[in-house]
């Protein structure tokens, strides 16, 4: 990946819950998995609504 690329991720989205997806994190802990998993991934910045 360039240098110089930037890719955003959200993971959890503005008003978040599992009845919505069962896919979107919602805890602490499951946010910080996603994060990280998507890092390893390339995701460069992430933007959280708490």
């Amino acid at each position: 990946m360039a240098d110089n690329f930037i890719l955003n991720y959200s993971p959890t989205g503005m008003i978040p819950t599992k009845e919505m997806t069962p896919h979107v994190p919602v805890g602490v802990s499951e946010i910080i998995d996603d994060v990280l998993k998507a890092n390893e991934i390339g995701i460069t910045m992430v933007n959280l609504h708490a």
